[in-house]
């Protein structure tokens, strides 16, 4: 005779500052007792639908037996009966109602086996971490060159950044991510080619879609920070501390990045001015924000694939929750551990090239969690667009030939947008070698 075993299960669900409690259950037919059973769940918010990911498991005289499955709905709905499928079945079926991933599949996120993450990477070591810099300490500018030639990536302290607007600036941040998607999607993109406003990110190397929102701001040469939030419709006190926080943490990077391009000159044996000069008053420099949401499947997907930054420098400022990882010497992906006083920068393919391959730039990604979010603020700094980019003279020499060729900046990124999701581990700089 059949016995049939029904199992109730509440599961929690946040978002903002409301938790509500979502009770289910699920149901299964079977011969015989088991001697040992377990059921357990969790749920994350993606958006405005929540998954819940459930897992049962028995084990019987004639054997074990293992059941998943993901259960999606609207996180407005939750009073209301939820559809449960296989995690195979899943990958077929459009599972969020929200707006901006209207239409999407599990299976959209899902990375082939052979790229996916191993869990047991997104671990700290002590023997290979990421250098930290202390900027005004003596020999910052010889530790700079040396992280930026051994690493491409490097954590720097006494940045000159107050604490106080790095907090703000998360908080703003958080706030952001936090209010209804119809406020967000106002900001949308403009077009499908546009990588400025609010939506899911994009970027050359990020196919299958990245599992985040982004909201993705022009600072220099023309600011568009208060364009974007006016057709959001926040109260003013939110709207103009947002866009203060963000404007004066734009204008901070913007200093910093050519403090930065000043040492590393200097820690190769240049004038301090060498690149520097060339952003006199002009420069190309964006803001982006970047929301992790934690994710039921988080070893299938990527907050970001691997890529390389086309630009001079990327400065980030993290949260609290590792996701970073930085691939050394094109063997191993190392996680990098936050540090809430320290911002994290690395070198772009540009100054790589400009450099002659004496510093490099190197493919990183993010990974996600189950059961955190995770935020970053993302300042790019590159050159003006016609700004003509010839190797150093001085950076060729016998032991390291000319390797790259002249080039015009928008002319190298216009080519790069064009392969744009086609190549993940190409570095364009493949493109600029004699």
């Amino acid at each position: 005779m059949t016995e049939s075993q029904v199992f109730h299960t509440t599961c929690p669900a946040i978002y903002g500052s409301a938790v509500a409690s979502i009770m289910f259950q699920v149901s299964r037919h079977r011969p015989e007792k088991a001697a040992n059973e377990s059921f357990e769940c969790n749920s994350v918010l993606l958006l405005n639908s929540i998954f819940i990911l459930a897992n049962w498991s028995s084990q019987t005289e004639g054997g074990g037996s293992h059941f998943e499955f993901v259960s999606v709905c609207h996180r407005d709905s939750i009073s209301r009966n939820c559809t449960a499928m296989t995690l195979s079945d899943a990958a077929n079926h459009i599972l969020l109602n929200s707006g901006l991933l209207q239409s999407r599949t599990l299976g959209e996120f899902v990375l082939q086996d052979s790229d996916q993450p191993l869990p047991a990477q997104n671990l700290f070591s002590s023997s290979d971490a990421l250098p930290t810099i202390d900027l005004y300490c003596a020999g910052a500018a010889e530790q700079l060159a040396a992280a930026c030639r051994d690493w491409g990536f490097f954590q720097i302290q006494n940045h000159g950044i107050p604490l106080e607007l790095l907090n703000r600036l998360r908080a703003h941040s958080h706030s952001f991510f936090e209010l209804p998607l119809e406020q967000k999607e106002r900001a949308a993109a403009c077009s499908a080619n546009s990588f400025y406003g609010y939506g899911i990110a994009k970027g050359r190397t990020y196919s299958p879609n990245a599992w985040m929102e982004a909201f993705h701001m022009e600072w220099t040469p023309a600011s568009q920070v208060r364009r974007h939030m006016e057709r959001i419709g926040i109260p003013q006190p939110q709207f103009e501390g947002f866009c203060e926080a963000v404007e004066q943490y734009a204008s901070q990077a913007e200093k910093l990045a050519v403090q930065l391009m000043e040492l590393v000159a200097l820690g190769l044996g240049l004038d301090a001015t060498t690149f520097s000069r060339h952003f006199a008053g002009s420069s190309t420099s964006t803001v982006r924000m970047n929301y992790y949401p934690p994710c039921p499947q988080p070893s299938r997907t990527l907050g970001i694939s691997p890529h390389s930054d086309f630009n001079i420098f990327t400065i980030l400022l993290q949260d609290t929750v590792a996701g970073l990882q930085v691939l050394k010497d094109n063997d191993e992906w190392v996680t990098v551990k936050p540090n809430p006083n320290a911002l994290v920068v690395n070198v772009g393919d540009t100054l790589h090239a400009w450099s002659n391959g004496r510093i490099k730039s190197v493919m990183h990604r993010a990974l996600v969690n189950t059961t955190e979010p995770r935020l970053s603020v993302v300042y790019f700094f590159g050159p003006h667009p016609d700004t003509k980019i010839d190797p150093i003279p001085a950076l060729v020499s016998s032991d390291c030939p000319l390797r790259y060729r002249s080039f015009v900046y928008k002319q190298f990124v216009e080519q790069i947008l064009q392969n744009r999701g086609k190549k993940v581990f190409e570095s364009p700089l493949n493109s600029l070698l004699l």
